[in-house]
């Protein structure tokens, strides 16, 4: 129990993480560098809104599989 206790954290934390520096405005300013203004100001937040889903979605369901017990 606690080793999925353990994952769950970490995983949830690792989200955080990885969103709050996708949020963060060194890498906007980095993608506005790398995009241009016109992509990246008509793209980030779609693309931003994107990977919050898709990693939302695999943290979601690595926890869901995680062994659990009965209570």
């Amino acid at each position: 129990y606690r080793r999925s206790a353990l994952i769950s954290a970490l995983a949830i934390a690792g989200f955080a993480l990885f969103h709050s520096l996708l949020a963060s405005l060194p890498v906007k300013r980095r993608v506005r560098a790398l995009a241009g203004p016109r992509r990246s100001d008509g793209l980030y937040r779609f693309a931003f809104n994107g990977i919050a889903v898709v990693t939302l979605a695999a943290l979601v369901r690595a926890i869901w599989e995680l062994p659990d017990r009965t209570l």
